[in-house]
């Protein structure tokens, strides 16, 4: 095949096939890495780079001057946010789960702050892993942060102005282990 044909291959047929499925399944993003791996060198191929070419001027923003073109992950965290958002702005049964697993999960974090605005390597091992609490631990990597609009979205408020969680003290001075027990 041509390299015209080969990129043409990959990209429409063989790189939709595996992001399909994906966006179903409850991988994060270091379990999608092989699969990753595997596609991007045959992007590389595709393009009709060597296997030791850098990723990172294939998949880097093309704002710096590199090609720009997405990696599987980079396409699956946005199908997800477009499937998470789509999900809470449609009225369904899904609807109704995802908030219920959001408030639920805002309880377990135990913070006056969103749970989405706030580091999931600091509060992550507060909740339960269900489907928003993996989508907040895959998309912060990736520098996305959802903002909820204060009327859609639970949050405890403080008493007083100067009140703080206990659990943002407990992350800020115990371990993961301690705030866990804490908690």
């Amino acid at each position: 095949m041509s390299q015209e044909a080969t990129w043409i291959a990959v990209s429409t047929i063989i790189e939709p096939a595996i992001i399909y499925p994906l966006l179903n399944t409850s991988f994060s993003s270091q379990n999608i890495q092989p699969i990753d791996s595997v596609l991007s060198q045959l992007k590389r191929t595709a393009l009709g780079f060597n296997r030791n070419f850098p990723r990172a001027v294939i998949h880097g923003p093309k704002i710096i001057g590199v090609a720009g073109i997405p990696s599987l992950t980079q396409k699956n965290t946005k199908d997800r946010v477009t499937y998470f958002l789509y999900n809470l702005r449609k009225c369904s049964t899904i609807r109704d789960n995802l908030e219920a697993s959001i408030i639920y999960t805002q309880i377990e974090v135990g913070s006056f702050d969103h749970f989405l605005t706030l580091p999931f390597a600091t509060y992550g091992h507060l909740a339960t892993e269900v489907s928003c609490v993996q989508f907040w631990g895959d998309t912060e990597p990736e520098g996305l942060v959802l903002h909820p609009a204060h009327s859609v979205s639970w949050t405890p408020t403080p008493i007083t102005p100067t009140d703080r969680s206990i659990m943002d003290i407990a992350v800020s001075v115990y371990n993961k282990k301690g705030s866990a027990m804490i908690n």
